[in-house]
């Protein structure tokens, strides 16, 4: 078995310093991480092969259950960042910013973080205003068009 040589930081620690594929870390030893990695792809295909030939059965036995799982736990994620994010949309829109693209400005402005923590556009602030309209929090405020 291939491992690590007294070294107790990972690979990927500043601490570490490369040296022709092999790195000399903070904790006195070396490792090179490829050989490492091959290791456990090693270790893993044997255990799995070990799994198979006692007959357990590997993967998910119902994929059709867990994908319906799945879209639930997004749809219901969706739900919560709309519930929170909205009322400060309706706070931009009583401000007088009426538009799709004034009210991602402002939220940009706010330094208010979209859902993966990127910039503001009108096509997500629609998508957020159309999904409070049909979950029904709050007011029913015609939007204009952006």
């Amino acid at each position: 078995m291939i491992g690590l040589v007294g070294c107790r930081d990972s690979h990927r620690n500043s601490r570490c310093r490369s040296t022709e594929g092999l790195y000399e870390c903070s904790a006195g030893g070396t490792h090179n991480p490829t050989m490492r990695n091959e290791a456990i792809s090693e270790r893993t295909k044997a255990a799995l092969a070990a799994a198979k030939a006692r007959g357990t059965r590997l993967g998910n036995p119902n994929p059709a259950y867990a994908l319906k799982r799945m879209r639930a736990a997004r749809q219901a994620q969706i739900e919560r960042y709309t519930a929170n994010i909205l009322p400060i949309i309706r706070e931009v829109q009583a401000g007088g910013h009426t538009s799709c693209n004034a009210i991602a400005a402002q939220l940009n402005a706010r330094k208010v973080a979209t859902a993966r923590g990127g910039r503001w556009t009108h096509v997500q602030v629609r998508q957020i205003l159309d999904r409070g309209l049909s979950v029904g929090s709050g007011s029913k405020v015609a939007t204009p068009p952006h």
